[in-house]
């Protein structure tokens, strides 16, 4: 099995309620590192019939730009370790934002943002997707997480105070856990 820095609880659900999506859905994940979450994600969409994607930067000019030691961990082979234990997703290098911007692939029912995990980055994910989100889509936030990833935490309130999302549910220990309202 590939590396993934999620929790077992959290992969468990993903996998669940990917499994238990209508046939035909679609399921997005923003920031893949290796794949190991997308692997989970995939293997319920297998079982429901749906499309999965796997966005990342995957060392494009300007990842991590401010954060070098989010370079160093995240290496130019990661896109190829992911493509080979997910065969069956689309991988698609970029940026979250302008991945968006060019969406073409219909509107998706699972979005699992766990990308760079800062109040403005997760805003932005957020809000570069959800016009393509269904009404009462699963939206996803890793690392809901008071004391380590309190940037995760503050957007995932900022966006439920604005109407966007429910409150979140935690999986595990820092998996939030939303539905589009």
């Amino acid at each position: 099995m590939v590396e993934t820095l999620s929790e077992g609880a959290a992969l468990e659900w993903l996998r669940s309620t990917a499994e238990h999506l209508d046939p035909g859905s679609t399921v997005v994940e923003v920031g893949v590192y290796r794949g190991g979450s997308l692997r989970h994600l995939a293997d319920g969409c297998l079982r429901s019939n749906s499309s999965i994607y796997g966005i990342d930067p995957w060392n494009l000019e300007g990842a991590y730009a401010d954060r070098p030691h989010m370079r160093r961990r995240y290496v130019s082979t990661d896109q190829a370790v992911a493509a080979e234990h997910v065969p069956e997703a689309t991988l698609i290098r970029g940026f979250s934002a302008d991945v968006a911007r060019e969406w073409s692939f219909g509107q998706i029912d699972l979005l699992f943002i766990d990308a760079v995990h800062r109040e403005p980055d997760v805003l932005a994910d957020f809000y570069a997707w959800r016009d393509h989100l269904v009404p009462g889509s699963w939206v996803i936030f890793d690392d809901y997480w008071p004391g380590r990833f309190d940037g995760v935490i503050d957007a995932v309130e900022r966006i439920r105070r604005a109407g966007h999302v429910t409150p979140p549910t935690v999986v595990g220990k820092r998996t939030a856990v939303t539905r589009l309202t």
